[in-house]
C-alpha cells in the first residue's frame, strides 16, 4: 500500500461488482478501517442504466462487507453518501454543511 503521514492504505482499482475481485483484493490483508468512496452518482447515468447504478451503488459495498463478514473480520465501515440525499427545493438552491 501506499503510505502518507504515517497512514498507510491501499487502494482497490478492481471491479467493486466483483465479488471475487473485492474478496481477492481484502484477503490475508487486516485493516482498521475501509472508507468507501465508490459509486455512480451522475443522475442521468443512473436514470438511463439503473440496472447497472444498483448493482454498483447498493452491491459494491454489500461486497466489500460480505467478504469482510465471510473473513470474520472487524473493521470499520465508513460509506459517505452524496449531495443527493438532501431534497433540493429549486436549482438555485445552494447546500450547506448544515442543510437538511
Amino acid at each position: 500500500g501506499l503510505q502518507s503521514n504515517s497512514i498507510a492504505y491501499d487502494e482497490f482499482t478492481g471491479d467493486i461488482k466483483s465479488f471475487k475481485e473485492v474478496s481477492t483484493f481484502l484477503n490475508g490483508k487486516d485493516y482498521a478501517t475501509i472508507i468507501h468512496l465508490a459509486g455512480l452518482s451522475f443522475v442521468k447515468d443512473c436514470e438511463e442504466n439503473p440496472d447497472n447504478a444498483f448493482v454498483t451503488n447498493a452491491g459494491g459495498p454489500f461486497n466489500f462487507i460480505e467478504a469482510l463478514r465471510r473473513e470474520q473480520k472487524k473493521v470499520s465501515f465508513i460509506f459517505p453518501s452524496t449531495a443527493q440525499v438532501y431534497k433540493i427545493q429549486s436549482k438555485e438552491t445552494i447546500l450547506s454543511e448544515n442543510s437538511e
